[in-house]
């Protein structure tokens, strides 16, 4: 039985490798990517195992078989160049087994003013973006290691003078197997369904992800404390090189292995819980794409919380995140 679990794991791992192609036009919808959550934001692929309410439609549906009672999370985030998106949630246990979750989520891109070259400082053309997102999600308790989830997304995007309609779909397993003692596996699969037809002819194609986690939580009674510390990742968009070259089999194989480091993202998260009130979450990234770290803080004062996230960027200035949830 240890083997089987140990042959799982290796096989969540190797999600890390596998880079996915993309065009320019996969990017079209990249606004599903963005975590508005200053919660999970700050864990990345930790919080999916140390989490126990979903607060973005990153999150792993198959949490929610452990939600609490009834929660409520708006999310805000500032992503620079008057660059904004909030949400809301709900999540709710059904019974013992089932829980779900219900959001709707707005991103606005600002105005972008296209300027000319003589004289710089008139403005000749400006336009501007903005998507609409709202789904849920639903999750279920096969037995008492074991949960899945599921979840559907659907979008609205305007940009320019042309806009687009679609579906998305997330899935999500979490299992707590006892050989591992305590240990927490989380897999998840973001952002996948059919191309979305954007304006009159052009189809773009959904940023799909899978990424993979696993943690255990450590309870210092002692000190009142609580820590939590993961380890996932997820693997990174790439091109391929044009090249007229023909390369031999074992060419292939020696190009796929050395270019392993340039494909996989992994993450290192760290979460403490002093006194059930105060939450201090740091997760850092080696080989991510922009995100470098991020720092976050939250305060529980009985049935409310509030979160910060603050995210370490190499192209910006970095991101803001703020929420406030509360659960009855």
């Amino acid at each position: 039985m240890k083997r089987i679990w140990i042959i799982i794991v290796i096989l969540c791992w190797g999600t890390l490798i596998f880079g996915e192609d993309f065009k320019a036009s996969n990017r079209g919808l990249s606004v599903l990517e963005i975590n508005t959550s200053p919660v999970s934001s700050s864990l990345m692929n930790g919080y999916s195992v140390f989490g126990h309410v979903i607060t973005s439609f990153l999150d792993n549906p198959s949490m929610l078989a452990a939600t609490e009672n009834i929660n409520m999370v708006f999310n805000h985030e500032e992503l620079g160049f008057d660059i904004r998106r909030d949400d809301i949630y709900f999540s709710k246990k059904v019974n013992d087994k089932l829980g779900i979750m219900m959001g709707i989520g707005y991103f606005n891109g600002g105005s972008i003013e296209l300027r000319g070259i003589v004289p710089q400082d008139l403005p000749y053309s400006t336009t501007s973006f903005s998507d609409f997102i709202a789904g849920g999600s639903v999750g279920y308790e096969i037995y008492k290691e074991l949960k899945v989830g599921v979840g559907f997304k659907f979008i609205s995007q305007y940009s320019y003078i042309y806009s687009g309609t679609g579906v998305s779909f997330d899935g999500g397993v979490l299992f707590s197997p006892y050989i591992l003692k305590g240990m927490k596996i989380s897999v998840v699969f973001n952002n996948f369904g059919p191309m979305i037809n954007f304006g009159e002819t052009q189809k773009v194609a959904q940023p799909s992800r899978v990424r993979f986690a696993m943690g255990r939580r450590f309870d210092l009674k002692q000190y009142n404390s609580d820590i939590g510390i993961s380890i996932g990742g997820y693997s990174k968009y790439y091109v391929i090189p044009y090249s007229d070259t023909s390369y031999s089999f074992s060419d292939n194989i020696k190009n796929f292995f050395s270019s392993i480091p340039d494909r996989a993202v992994t993450d290192i998260d760290f979460d403490y819980i002093f006194n059930n009130r105060v939450n201090l979450r740091v997760s850092y990234l080696i080989g991510g794409e922009n995100t470098l770290a991020n720092i976050g803080l939250g305060i529980l004062l009985n049935r409310f919380r509030f979160d910060y996230c603050y995210t370490v960027e190499k192209s910006t200035n970095g991101t803001h995140r703020m929420s406030i949830g509360v659960n009855y």
